[in-house]
């Protein structure tokens, strides 16, 4: 009998055990869903933040983000973890309804910050992976330390290939190649850090030469 079909039944026998507590009631669920999140952080935590190349700073933050999933083990539901700006990253994750053990890929474009108002850090703790496109060469390089398994990709997105003006601001959030948009974002007090000429490309064009999954 092979190791798989073994895992598989011990898998369906602990599942035929739980499901009592599991399902009794709300409550348990949320317990079972919390601490199984938590685990999934913590298992890695090591695999995502971890980069040889630079292997004092990736260490720390995935020691960092060990203690961050065992702290939730403690806590529980009191942390409604989202690191998105209005906790899109939570309403992803309740329209997906990922399984915890699996790992899944994701595609953002305009990216911004690796962690701060992100989409995707939250799944990124959970083991998912992918491809994160943003014009700003700072913000990519940022991303390639911090969220070393993710492909960073520096591009203006758009959907034709011509010259565009970026116009980075001193908010990264307000950089834009829409001079209406930069208008409004320098009539609030806004400055302009830098303009640069760049060719936007197609998001398909990125991700075919990225080989990224279909």
């Amino acid at each position: 009998m092979s190791s798989n079909i073994v895992f598989e039944k011990l898998k369906k026998q602990a599942q035929k055990s739980l499901a009592p507590y599991l399902y009794k009631s709300a409550y348990t669920r949320a317990i079972f869903t919390v601490w199984g999140l938590a685990l999934r952080e913590c298992q890695v935590s090591f695999a995502q933040f971890f980069d040889w190349t630079n292997p004092l700073f990736s260490l720390g933050r995935a020691v960092k983000y060990f203690f961050y999933g065992l702290l939730r083990l403690w806590t529980g539901r009191s942390i409604r973890l989202s690191y998105a700006y209005k906790a899109e990253d939570r309403l992803i994750e309740s329209l997906l309804k990922p399984i915890v053990t699996q790992s899944g890929f994701y595609v953002e474009v305009g990216c911004n910050e690796p962690r701060f108002a992100s989409n995707t850090f939250l799944l990124y703790r959970r083991g998912w992976r992918g491809v994160c496109i943003d014009p700003n060469e700072k913000l990519i390089k940022k991303f390639k330390k911090i969220r070393p398994r993710d492909i960073a990709f520096c591009s203006f997105v758009s959907d034709v290939e011509t010259e565009v003006e970026y116009v980075e601001m001193d908010n990264n959030a307000l950089s834009s190649a829409d001079i209406h948009h930069v208008e409004n974002a320098l009539n609030s007090g806004h400055k302009i850090v830098r303009r640069k000429n760049m060719k936007s490309l197609r998001l398909t064009s990125i991700l075919q030469q990225l080989k990224a999954p279909v």
